[in-house]
């Protein structure tokens, strides 16, 4: 097991991949609470096949920041994150600082993916948004354990875990 002391955070949505603005506003908020930040701009103007190895650094993430503002039109690798967050057993996070306090509706396959898939959801400003975001992962991310088994997948488990070893003998 691994004690998890900077989580990395690997940022989502729509047309993220576009905004290096983002990027750097993102890889300073994560600078200052203690989290490796990984960024869709970072993999724009590459090839399909790029940007899917790009995706596939979700699955070593310890949360999915899923940003849902302009949800209306998710790029295609936004599922695809997110599928793979789901499956390595990151926490997913969503965020929307437009509209109304709901999910944005992206479409009947992707909302229920999204409802189903968040661990937790924040409304609010960009600044208390990422504030909430950044205190629940203090909370619920740092200082846990990281698991990984071989056939029962990723977990994160309560900093006062303790590792038991069983021995079978014949």
């Amino acid at each position: 097991m691994l004690r998890i002391k900077k989580p990395v955070v690997y940022c989502t949505g729509s047309n993220l991949h576009t905004q290096p603005d983002n990027m750097a506003e993102m890889n300073i908020w994560g600078g200052l609470h203690g989290f490796i930040i990984r960024h869709p701009a970072q993999f724009n103007g590459q090839m399909p096949q790029e940007i899917y190895e790009g995706c596939r650094r979700a699955s070593s993430s310890d949360v999915i920041l899923l940003d849902l503002n302009k949800g209306k039109d998710p790029t295609a690798k936004t599922p695809i994150e997110l599928g793979i967050g789901i499956d390595s057993g990151a926490i997913l996070i969503g965020y929307a600082t437009e509209g109304e306090n709901k999910i944005p509706e992206v479409g009947p396959d992707q909302d229920e993916m999204i409802r189903n898939g968040l661990h937790q959801m924040f409304y609010g400003s960009r600044e208390e948004v990422l504030e909430q975001v950044a205190s629940y992962i203090k909370t619920n991310v740092v200082d846990h354990y990281r698991h990984e088994d071989p056939s029962l997948g990723r977990k994160l488990l309560p900093p006062e875990t303790e590792e038991v070893f069983e021995t079978l003998t014949p």
